[in-house]
């Protein structure tokens, strides 16, 4: 669970820990507020630092690098952006994961016609909807997911919701081979695996069974 931000988490802990203690393993997200500051970066690993002091247990990403956090200038912040390099090297000499989440389900990266299969949801949520001048495509922001993975082979990364491309196993499949240090989990996209050939997904998970972790995505 998500306790709050490396540089705002006491609250959090105090809520999800107070009557759990030693049954849940609580993380914190990084805050961008002034990402533009030149030691930005090192403050955020030294306050990660503090928080695993105080028994956080990894750092979580949500979807917004590459789609949501800019730069000042209006320039989006990159998933393997070098100014990030600091924070995934702190995770991997802190022994703990980032988990992160990077993009949605491709269908959210498609127009808004008959032809795409959530165009109920999409419609219910414009807000989840990547298809917009200005915003890179999918695929170049797991292009750039992987670029980071590949640059930092001493951290574990968590890639949730099925490395988020549910849609191919099989380049999923290509990603976990080449990365020795990326994990999926499986939250919230049973719709989409399920379609597929259930020999298929039983050779998968049997591959990889110590890579995938159980997840759900319920608030």
């Amino acid at each position: 669970l998500t306790a709050g931000t490396v540089l705002d988490y006491e609250e959090g802990f105090r809520v999800l820990k107070g009557p759990h203690a030693g049954r849940l393993a609580l993380g914190v997200r990084l805050d961008y507020e002034n990402l533009d500051d030149p030691s930005w970066a090192k403050t955020q690993a030294d306050a990660l630092e503090q928080a695993v002091k105080d028994g956080a247990s990894a750092l979580k990403e949500v979807k917004r690098l590459g789609l949501e956090i800019r730069w000042k200038n209006g320039e989006l912040l990159k998933v393997d952006d070098p100014v990030l390099d600091p924070i995934w090297d702190r995770c991997g000499r802190l022994d703990i994961p980032v988990i992160i989440h990077t993009t949605d389900p491709l269908a959210f990266h498609k127009p808004l016609g008959l032809s795409n299969e959530r165009l109920t949801e999409l419609q219910a949520h414009p807000g989840w909807v990547f298809l917009k001048p200005g915003l890179p495509s999918k695929y170049e922001v797991l292009e750039g997911r992987g670029r980071m993975i590949a640059r930092h082979p001493e951290t574990t990364f968590i890639c949730v919701h099925f490395a988020t491309f549910p849609e191919d196993p099989v380049t999923v499949g290509h990603w976990l081979d080449e990365h020795p240090n990326m994990n999926m989990d499986l939250a919230a996209r049973f719709v989409e695996i399920g379609r597929h050939h259930p020999e298929m997904m039983r050779n998968f998970f049997l591959r990889y069974q110590d890579r995938i972790l159980f997840g759900t995505d319920t608030g």
